[in-house]
């Protein structure tokens, strides 16, 4: 539930509500349904008692890397199934043309 004052938003790319579970992008207000709206950057759907689920950020759209259209976090996902990694982050250096993938290591790796 949002603090007082504040109202959840579940909305469509076109800023439009979406119906009872259809997810959509998750925006706050205050005080008016009508006030300006702040994007969270988490993916939410309304429920039938009208509470509101989380269902995890946004995806990223996808880079454009040497021509080929790159899913930054399926590339996260990749390198974390390495039985050494932890934890990775993977970006789109633009002025470097090029990926850039930095991880944690698992303890005593």
């Amino acid at each position: 539930r949002p603090a007082p004052g504040w109202l959840l938003h579940v909305l469509g790319d076109d800023h439009t509500p979406r119906p009872t579970w259809v997810p959509g992008g998750l925006y706050l207000s205050h005080g008016a349904a009508t006030g300006p709206l702040q994007a969270t950057g988490e993916r939410a759907r309304r429920l039938p008692d009208g509470s509101v689920e989380l269902l995890g950020d946004e995806p990223p759209p996808p880079v454009e890397a040497l021509g080929y259209g790159a899913d930054l976090r399926r590339i996260e996902t990749a390198l974390q199934l390495h039985p050494a990694v932890r934890h990775a982050v993977v970006a789109w250096r633009a002025t470097e043309r090029r990926l850039v993938a930095w991880f944690l290591a698992r303890s005593g790796e």
